[in-house]
């Protein structure tokens, strides 16, 4: 579990998940996610297939529509994972914990406390699905738990 330390991309992190999902997921994943951004959804689905765009559009972060509150928003798109597929699971831990590892050197702490602080409440406890994760998550947040004040949740 060491490699997780390590990732800074999506690049990093692909050998790992290639050990954790079918390698035809990886192969049309990585350029998927990379490109989700650029392309509409059918584009992804014509280009990757089917598996991968749902992949895709789990782990794709919705933008508000017009008079849709933000953090609504966003909360619903963090909840929506309690139910998600493993192989999703898979994905979502691995890009949190890629994205965390330097939370540090966020330049404002304020993002750097509110960020710990939706880590824990929302992908913390889905480690519980997801045991790989528990021990890497775990010493992560024992790393920045002086961004807040939380108590430990989430660990199986």
């Amino acid at each position: 579990m060491k490699t997780f330390e390590a990732w800074r991309t999506w690049t990093d992190a692909e050998s790992v998940l290639r050990e954790r999902l079918p390698a035809e997921v990886i192969d049309r994943l990585v350029p998927a996610y990379r490109f989700a951004e650029e392309w509409h959804a059918d584009q992804v689905r014509d280009e990757f297939g089917e598996q991968v765009a749902e992949l895709v559009a789990w782990v794709t972060k919705p933008e508000p529509g017009p008079g849709e509150d933000k953090t609504a928003v966003r909360t619903a798109y963090l909840g929506s994972f309690i139910d998600a597929p493993p192989d999703v699971l898979v994905v979502k831990l691995s890009d949190r914990y890629s994205n965390v590892q330097r939370l540090d050197t966020h330049p404002r702490p304020e993002k750097q406390a509110s960020y710990y602080a939706e880590t824990l409440r929302w992908i913390v406890p889905l480690t519980a699905k997801a045991p790989q994760f528990v021990e890497v998550f775990s010493q992560w947040q024992d790393k920045y738990a002086y961004l807040g004040r939380e108590e430990r949740t989430g660990h199986a």
